[in-house]
């Protein structure tokens, strides 16, 4: 029973370490975007997870038409690698960000959400003190509870008020079922997401009616991909984790039979009593909030206390007890949080190294 499948590695990088398989990412990658292309439905991924320009290269290169970033400082970094266009998922709020805005929006196609007549009446008057034209897409909330327009009626009411703007440029309509995303059962998420692409396609119907025109309905994330979009309305979908994926998705049966693990953090065995062991990982360099994450070759092994710096497991009775200085491969449980602790990946493919790719887009809150 191997320890891990990355000794060869050992030379190389030190730990704890945040390792990618390439050929894996590559044929997840591949694997959505065919998906897509059979389909007829467009891919945005979202950066969030990877926040890495190596990779959303390789996702733009094949087809997708765009890129989604959580926040204006991971566009920045994805506009700084040439990378585009891009889409901040999110509400940009106040004068700082505004003049951020601005700039990026010189350097690339860029669009930003709004949920409020606020947010429109900031990106107004935002766009006119500089004579230049911002492109708006309208948020819906669709049972999250997070932000967005509280239904279609206060959606429509949005889009009249972007379309009346001279300096404003309405380009659709979004809305993330992260609520469904994050629900295991596969039917009670499939009826997740079929209510809110529901709520979704009322909201594009009653701006459509009143003359609006809405190029683009944006929707789904990995948990969701290939539930309730095919439904006429949505026109593409914005999936993320797919391309590294973790130990939580991958126990979704309609995700963990498309799309494979990529990922792993290395670590070390730093002190070992009886058939307790310590890795030299912990809370600041793997996340948590979806479970503590288990050793991928060895499922004997058992966790049971994190520390910042500290991560204490048990071997089973049956199997060898990993010695001080043996490494392990630990499946995180969620890989947008983990990979944002990390400066960069450790790319590997067969028995070889071959890169270090920055994530450049990594504590970019702001």
């Amino acid at each position: 029973m191997p320890m891990n499948s990355v000794g060869f590695l050992n030379d190389f990088v030190d730990t704890p370490a945040l390792l990618i398989n390439e050929p894996v990412l590559q044929k997840n990658l591949k694997t959505m975007a065919a998906y897509c292309k059979n389909t007829g439905i467009a891919l945005r991924p979202h950066t969030k997870t990877h926040k890495c320009p190596e990779i959303a290269r390789r996702q733009l290169d094949l087809g997708a038409i765009g890129l989604v970033c959580a926040k204006l400082g991971e566009a920045e970094a994805m506009a700084e690698a040439g990378l585009g266009p891009l889409l901040v998922a999110n509400q940009v709020i106040g004068p700082l960000k505004m003049k951020r805005l601005l700039k990026l929006n010189d350097q690339v196609d860029i669009s930003v959400c709004v949920g409020r007549v606020e947010h429109v009446e900031e990106l107004i008057r935002t766009a006119e003190g500089a004579n230049t034209i911002l492109s708006v897409f309208i948020e819906l909330e669709v049972g999250m509870q997070r932000c967005g327009a509280a239904g279609p009626v206060a959606a429509l009411d949005l889009a009249k008020k972007i379309s009346d703007a001279p300096r404003l440029e309405f380009r659709g309509v979004m809305g993330y079922e992260g609520h469904a995303v994050g629900t295991k059962d596969l039917v009670a998420r499939h009826h997740k997401a079929e209510t809110a692409h529901h709520e979704l396609a009322l909201a594009v119907a009653m701006i459509r009616e009143n003359g609006i025109e809405v190029p683009v309905v944006s929707a789904a994330g990995t948990g969701t991909f290939n539930l309730g979009v095919d439904r006429d309305e949505l026109t593409e979908i914005q999936p993320g984790s797919y391309c590294l994926m973790d130990s939580d998705y991958h126990g979704y049966e309609n995700v963990c039979d498309h799309f494979e693990l990529a990922c792993t953090v290395l670590a070390t065995v730093i002190d070992q009593v009886d058939r307790r062991i310590v890795l030299d990982v912990g809370l600041k360099s793997i996340a948590t909030d979806q479970g503590l994450p288990v050793t991928r070759w060895r499922e004997d092994i058992i966790p049971f206390e994190i520390h910042e710096e500290h991560y204490c497991m048990e071997a089973g009775e049956d199997n060898p007890v990993p010695r001080v200085g043996d490494r392990l491969e630990l499946l995180p449980s969620h890989i947008c949080a983990t990979a944002n602790l990390y400066d960069e990946f450790h790319v590997f493919r067969e028995q070889s190294l071959i890169a270090r790719w920055p994530i450049t887009g990594r504590g970019r809150y702001t």
